[in-house]
């Protein structure tokens, strides 16, 4: 798996639709053949029960956040938060669903962030499945996909309590990060070899910001990409943030014993770090905030008494 899959599959198709459609329909229906009928799949009335899909870790949390927890029925293999989801059953991976799983799942609704195979939704029409695409990948889309999931499954007032609460964080986030007047330069590796880090346009660096950080690579209009360690080195980055996934010290370890990197001040004084609960931090749902809170915590551990904390 290469890096930027295995970052993707933090925050967080098979085939052809079109062949694989018989197959599809004979698992959605095998259920009712038991049953002694067969009716064809139908989009459900309104007064019927939901039995929801999520193929988005954030998605899933936002169900469970809001109270709608009870009606999700099935999940992706990295849907692991809360507890109640990860004993759920597994359709697939992020964003690339196991179609015959689904259907033996007699969905009424299946929501994603985004979809491997993009013609996926006409398919999930054609079986009757509601539902749809979520936006959830940058920090202001969060509190809007929690206020459309709530519409969306009757949790209304619950949601708006929550999208109300991770508003309000944000905005005193940024308001304490504004204030500060010498933000520490960070470097963000997601993996070493080829040297990845990300750009304005991730999620991570939305994060970063929030913490009250300034990304060294801020100015470049990208999510993930490789940059050489020479490019790394002339930045000077004062904080290096590793989420690799390797074990805790192993990225100062590293470091320390690497020609160029040692020499850093930030290696020198030990300001790298690699500690994260990656599930948080990585994830764009509603334990944002305390993503936030994991970035800032090392970045000014001097002042953990900010807005909201």
């Amino acid at each position: 798996m290469n890096p930027s899959t295995k970052l993707a599959t933090r925050m967080g198709a098979e085939g052809s639709a079109r062949s694989l459609l018989p197959r599809l329909w004979i698992a959605a229906c095998l259920p009712l053949l038991w049953a002694g009928c067969a009716p064809p799949v139908a989009v459900p009335g309104a007064d019927a029960p939901q039995r929801i899909v999520s193929l988005a870790p954030s998605l899933t949390e936002i169900l469970f956040a809001i109270g709608a927890g009870g009606r999700v029925v099935g999940r992706t293999d990295v849907c692991n938060h809360p507890a109640a989801a990860a004993n759920l059953p597994v359709v697939g991976g992020f964003g690339r669903p196991s179609l015959e799983g689904l259907a033996a799942l007699r969905p009424t609704h299946v929501w994603y962030v985004d979809l491997e195979d993009q013609g996926l939704p006409a398919l999930f029409a054609r079986l009757g499945w509601s539902g749809g695409r979520i936006p959830c990948n940058r920090l202001d889309d969060i509190p809007a996909a929690v206020a459309a999931l709530g519409a969306r499954t009757g949790c209304d007032a619950a949601a708006a309590r929550l999208a109300e609460e991770l508003r309000g964080g944000i905005a005193a986030r940024r308001a304490d990060a504004a204030r500060g007047e010498a933000q520490p330069s960070v470097l963000v590796v997601v993996w070493w070899e080829p040297l990845m880090t990300v750009g304005r346009d991730s999620f991570i660096a939305d994060i970063v910001a929030l913490a009250g950080g300034r990304l060294v690579t801020a100015g470049i209009a990208r999510d993930y990409f490789t940059v050489s360690d020479e490019w790394a080195l002339r930045q000077n980055p004062g904080v290096i943030l590793c989420i690799d996934g390797a074990p805790p010290g192993a990225a100062l370890a590293r470091l320390r014993a690497t020609t160029g990197w040692r020499a850093l001040d930030a290696v020198a004084r030990g300001l790298v770090y690699d500690t994260f609960d990656l599930d948080v931090l990585c994830r764009p749902g509603p334990r944002v905030l305390a993503a936030a809170d994991q970035v800032r915590a090392v970045l000014y551990p001097e002042d953990q008494a900010g807005p909201g904390r």
